[in-house]
């Protein structure tokens, strides 16, 4: 909670900070290093959480390992790839990022390496680690940028500073809890390499499928619409991302959970922890969406300012998406643990090619909140997708 709130706490100020370019600026920094984070993910991350229970404590420490050495590789091909793309400045996106190219690569490498630390973290159980490193991050960044708002100072490449800077400690702080790690030393193995490669392509795959169920929105309206369009999107949808992040502490748990379950053949138990999972979290987030359409408008006026009165409406819509988006997310990810793991594959597939041409002419049609209305279309039919093939 107290990490939600720090994030919460530096949009806030933020948007207090940077004209309206600058924040839609903001946002498409944010989205360039999600999409490589994404790319030189390899799938090995949710790999790492499935594998690791099945090994013993040599088996973990060189699988984790295993895993940092193709983060880094992965990282330098991507960083060169992106370096390359920002040379030309005229295409859609990179161009409005372009003059914060170092700061943003920064950014980038941290990122990735801090939630490949994350896995580590849950694959090990360490949630209490986890969720400092995690709050770290979320602090240093809140102190970092109110000084640089009372120091009067707007630049966005500062501001990705901070962000790397809080990083750095959430990185430091994590690695100092592995004691087990630093204690059995192993060397990487390229068995394990493979290993991990290869249960992890298909979850890739469906990550980059992903892109047009949940990411393929943000990149037509920053693409199409620009700095100011993205920049009303991003506030609204910001809300919806705060209630998920809420949300995660509860998947970091389950994940690992039900891997434990059926890696002990506990079938009924992984069934029961489904179906309870599922019945609380519609409720909760359902409610919690009806709550903030009564009071959407006084609430978005305080957090974010008047200027930003008008998403009120979107930023409802993206509460529904998340009602669907956890349902999803639960049966994916039950899935997973089960082995199953080239189910989100094919659900992805068929999803991400109704929903971008579905948000394009969406966005055409109804500017961003039909983009939004895209979303919630797509994340249904995730969710109708998962409880047939389970």
């Amino acid at each position: 909670m107290v990490t939600i709130l720090c994030h919460f706490l530096t949009l806030m100020i933020l948007i207090r900070m940077l004209d309206k370019e600058s924040m839609g600026a903001y946002f498409i920094a944010l989205i360039i290093m999600m999409l490589l984070v994404l790319l030189s993910d390899m799938g090995v991350d949710l790999a790492l959480v499935k594998k690791y229970p099945e090994e013993d404590e040599t088996g973990k420490a060189s699988l984790v390992f295993t895993a940092f050495i193709l983060r880094v590789s992965f990282c330098a091909v991507f960083s060169g790839l992106f370096l390359f793309l920002v040379s030309f400045e005229n295409i859609p996106m990179l161009g409005e990022v372009a003059h914060v190219a170092g700061p943003l690569l920064l950014f980038y490498l941290l990122q990735s390496l801090r939630l490949l630390l994350l896995r580590i973290l849950q694959a090990g159980q360490l949630f209490g680690a986890y969720a400092g490193t995690q709050l770290l991050a979320a602090a240093l960044k809140v102190v970092l940028v109110i000084a640089l708002f009372t120091l009067g100072d707007d630049s966005l490449s500062h501001v990705l500073l901070c962000e790397s800077a809080a990083l750095v400690a959430s990185i430091v702080f994590g690695l100092s809890r592995l004691g087990f790690l630093t204690g059995r030393p192993a060397p990487p193995s390229v068995t394990k390499a493979r290993e991990l490669l290869r249960f992890g392509l298909p979850l890739y795959m469906n990550a980059l499928l992903n892109l047009g169920n949940e990411r393929s929105t943000s990149y037509i309206v920053a693409g199409l619409g620009g700095p100011i369009a993205i920049a009303s999107y991003g506030v609204a949808e910001r809300l919806a991302d705060g209630a998920r992040r809420l949300f995660d502490p509860f998947m970091n748990v389950y994940l690992p959970t039900q891997t434990s379950h059926f890696a002990r053949g506990e079938l009924a138990a992984a069934r029961e922890f489904a179906n309870r999972s599922l019945l609380w979290t519609t409720f909760i987030v359902a409610g919690a969406t009806v709550a903030f359409a009564v009071v959407r408008e006084p609430v978005i006026g305080l957090l974010f300012t008047s200027e930003y009165l008008e998403v009120a409406d979107a930023a409802v819509m993206f509460m529904c998406a998340l009602i669907f988006r956890c349902i999803q997310t639960l049966l994916g990810f039950l899935g997973v643990a089960a082995g199953f793991n080239y189910m989100p594959v094919k659900v992805s597939l068929l999803s991400s090619t109704i929903n971008i041409p579905l948000a394009f002419f969406l966005f055409k049609a109804y500017g961003y909140e039909g983009a939004v209305v895209s979303l919630i279309i797509t994340q249904a039919l995730i969710g109708l997708l998962y409880v047939l093939g389970l």
